[in-house]
């Protein structure tokens, strides 16, 4: 599990969680992330962004305006390959 509830972290999710190479369950919620969900997310359940007010896009019935559309952040993600 891969837990980063209630951190106070702002801003966009970044388009790099996507390249995690395994499948943790991820928690988001209870931030204050804002614009849209990076498509290429493997993440599809609605609950684990709960309380981040300002984020929009599937799986979230919530859909973007254009601005919040292109809001994209990358910072590089470190990602062990376990065996």
């Amino acid at each position: 599990t891969l837990d980063l509830s209630r951190n106070r972290f702002s801003g966009a999710i970044p388009q790099s969680l996507g390249a995690i190479s395994y499948q943790p369950t991820l928690n988001l919620s209870y931030n204050k992330l804002e614009g849209s969900i990076p498509k290429h997310l493997k993440f599809k359940d609605p609950s684990i962004y709960i309380g981040n007010e300002l984020l929009c896009g599937k799986p979230l019935s919530k859909k973007c305006t254009r601005k919040q559309q292109n809001v994209v952040v990358n910072i590089p993600v470190y990602s062990p390959k376990y065996k």
